[in-house]
């Protein structure tokens, strides 16, 4: 048996480094496996590891579901899931970007 579920991701800058660590340490607690599958590109991650999180390519908008499978998953399911209902969107600043342009004068 294993428990899924599906969200989109909220993160303006994608999940790079910075979120995918704040992932990373929740699912670590866990002995389950964990598996999230981006719906865009068919990528899929251990939510166990930073960079093959950040290789999954996930974007702003893209739809996931995460797989959690194996002795812990029911205690995981609902850790996992109300992190990323709950806190993952907080889990970055949008990133501020410069505009460059030509000044009068």
């Amino acid at each position: 048996m294993s428990f899924e579920f599906t969200f989109t991701c909220p993160l303006p800058n994608s999940i790079h480094a910075r979120p995918a660590s704040a992932l990373e340490e929740i699912a670590a607690q866990f002995e389950s496996s964990i598996i999230v599958k981006n719906g865009r590109n068919e990528n899929e991650a251990d939510v166990k590891s930073v960079l093959s999180l950040v290789s999954a390519d996930i974007q702003y908008g893209d739809p996931c579901r995460i797989t959690i499978q194996g002795n812990d998953e029911e205690k995981a399911f609902p850790v996992l899931k109300s992190f990323i209902d709950n806190t993952f969107a907080d889990c970055d600043e949008p990133l501020f970007r410069l505009r460059i342009g030509i000044t009068d004068g």
